[in-house]
């Protein structure tokens, strides 16, 4: 386990990602280093000149307050850039639980930035450790439209980039009538009575006798930029489960090969464990290929929506 001192590292790059220091925090944590406490090694990137704290800030200021300047450090080569890449997600999953606030100024720092605010919410909300939904919603809050493209990355690691700039142009005023997407972890309040009357019965009938009614009310309420990360993801599911069907597939009929294969000695046996482990994949290769269909009609349903946007004409006041 590497070493610095505290005085090497520096703070002041942007690579905080919390909106504030918990003083109360840092005092405890304080206490507990001068009580002979071990705390986790913080992270710092080190770009040939400088150490960029990436995680651990709360740490930092509790180690200069109980005046301990050697500290564990988990030192990373890698750029200022790096360090905030890192930090937004920091904390995600472990040390002090992240606020409403704390996402937020997360996911801002990368919409924020001419490069990051290029990618899709899904790829934001990866690196932020949030749902997609907050990100698409904050991303609303920070650029006020709808970027012309989003960059992705596929299943098998490269990068592609979808064109957005006619999709939907003409639907912003149906978009106006849906309520803005509530801050994470913030309970949304249902419409009351007087926001409009109750759906008839004939229509409650009609939209429960129509099997889609549910996923088009679903798509309906999505914004542009949330429909087509929608489709995005889907597209990306939908290639995952198909690898994973040919995978079984593939293992089905190399079980079925061993099958032929087994020797009059130990026919018996071979064929029972190979007849088994067979059946097993057959199993879960009708479980994927399920998987797979209900994800090509999500995805046909999510294009035919986008399909709709992109037809709507603008009609000139």
């Amino acid at each position: 386990m590497s070493t610095i001192n505290i005085a090497d590292v520096r703070v002041n790059g942007g690579t905080q990602s919390r909106a504030a220091i918990d003083r109360g925090v840092v005092s405890e944590y304080a206490d507990a280093i001068k009580g002979g406490a071990t705390f986790p090694p913080i992270t710092v990137y080190f770009d040939g000149v400088s150490y960029w704290l990436a995680d651990g800030f709360h740490r930092y200021e509790a180690y200069a307050l109980a005046q301990v300047y050697d500290v564990p450090a988990d030192i990373r080569q890698g750029t200022q850039r790096d360090a905030i890449l890192f930090s937004v997600g920091a904390n995600a999953s472990h040390g002090l639980r992240r606020t409403n606030d704390d996402k937020r100024r997360a996911v801002q720092t990368l919409l924020n930035d001419p490069e990051w605010s290029a990618w899709s919410d899904r790829e934001v909300a990866r690196a932020c450790g949030v749902s997609h939904t907050f990100v698409a919603g904050q991303r609303g809050a920070v650029t006020g439209n709808v970027s012309s493209e989003r960059i992705y990355t596929t299943k098998h690691g490269s990068t592609a980039t979808m064109q957005t700039a006619n999709i939907g142009a003409s639907s912003k005023a149906d978009q106006a009538t849906h309520a803005p997407e509530a801050p994470e972890g913030e309970p949304v309040e249902s419409a009351s009575p007087a926001d409009g009357p109750p759906a008839s019965n004939v229509e409650q009938e009609t939209a429960a006798d129509d099997p889609d009614a549910k996923m088009r009310r679903e798509l309906a309420r999505l914004t542009t930029d949330g429909l087509i990360d929608e489709v995005i993801g889907l597209r990306a599911d939908l290639d995952e489960a198909k690898a994973k069907a040919d995978a079984v597939t593939r293992e089905r009929d190399d079980l079925k090969a061993k099958l032929k294969e087994a020797t009059s000695a130990d026919l018996g046996r071979a064929l029972g464990n190979a007849q088994r482990r067979a059946d097993t994949a057959t199993g879960r290769m009708n479980e994927y290929m399920a998987q797979v269909k209900r994800l090509e009609y999500r995805l046909r349903k999510a294009e035919e929506r986008v399909k709709e946007l992109e037809e709507m004409e603008v009609v000139p006041a």
